[in-house]
């Protein structure tokens, strides 16, 4: 025990012995610079460096465009670029064919031969769902089947409805999921649950909120359908998308990409997104909540 005391002693006057950081002229001996350290400065100094050094490249990788650089994070609008660009080297691939379909039409002409006849416009598709397998989502079915049966029995037509909402979703800063004008509004009474949004054809559809994808897939009467889980038990719904960005399970941020606006479902008549929005199992107006 006097043993392990005595050590203990050495080595604490030894992290406190002082020593002087010297700095001379080389040709007159002149001291620049004086420093006084000890071994527990030393350690104390390079500790808080370092500790400063973890929280500044941590900073930098979480609140800045750095991270993107890194393996496993990605730009969440890389993918909506990407297949932005896709569909525009497509159409420019059908512009180059019914380009050189003329010239070479122009072609027989010249030399007194019949134009041959124009290929069908492959890119006008009329929609034909007889042959698809209708593949529900079941967290969609089973929604709609408890408003079903609320209406059902309900006394006034679209009182199920007129739940009160809680504050906390007022509150929150919604993110507008596409830029487009509404052409058909909130009507629980006729069945319609959200808003109709037209908007440009390739646009994205964006997180309203922070939240977790609970369903992507295909539905026959809303084609490619995404819903998210947020906070205080709302859910968002978006449909008749051509391309989902997302898959279930996936974390996503408020205005994070998730879809790619389209026409697809058996009810859509145009390109335009169906939103809606579902507090505690009841339908409410996104238009009361979210800017366009």
């Amino acid at each position: 025990m006097a043993h392990l005391k005595e050590f203990k002693s050495i080595l604490f006057r030894n992290l406190r012995a002082k020593y002087r950081l010297v700095i001379q002229d080389s040709e007159t001996f002149e001291e620049k610079l004086v420093i006084r350290l000890s071994r527990l400065n030393v350690i104390v100094y390079l500790g808080t460096l370092i500790i400063a050094l973890i929280f500044g490249t941590t900073y930098l990788i979480a609140f800045t465009s750095l991270k993107e650089f890194i393996p496993g994070y990605s730009n969440p609008g890389l993918t909506a670029k990407a297949f932005s660009l896709a569909r525009k080297a497509d159409s420019l691939e059908q512009e180059m064919a019914r380009r050189d379909a003329f010239l070479n039409n122009i072609k027989h002409i010249i030399t007194g031969n019949l134009p041959t006849e124009p290929e069908k416009d492959t890119t006008i598709i009329k929609k034909d769902y007889s042959q698809v397998k209708d593949e529900k989502i079941p967290e969609d079915s089973l929604i709609r089947q408890e408003i079903e049966n609320r209406e059902k029995y309900a006394l006034t037509p679209g009182a199920s409805l007129a739940s009160p909402v809680s504050s906390t979703i007022a509150s929150l800063n919604f993110y507008p999921p596409v830029k487009g004008y509404i052409t058909s509004k909130f009507d629980p009474v006729k069945g319609h649950f959200g808003l109709d949004i037209a908007v440009g054809e390739g646009e994205a559809v964006k997180a309203i909120l922070d939240g977790t994808v609970i369903s992507a897939g295909w539905n026959m009467a809303t084609g490619y359908v995404i819903t998210i889980q947020h906070t205080a038990n709302l859910i968002s719904a978006y449909m008749h998308n051509s391309v989902l960005l997302k898959k279930q399970g996936d974390r996503v941020r408020a205005g994070e990409p998730i879809a790619i606006a389209g026409n697809t479902g058996s009810l859509s008549t145009g390109v335009h997104l169906h939103l809606e929005l579902w507090y505690n199992g009841t339908a409410i107006d996104p238009e009361k909540y979210i800017h366009f």
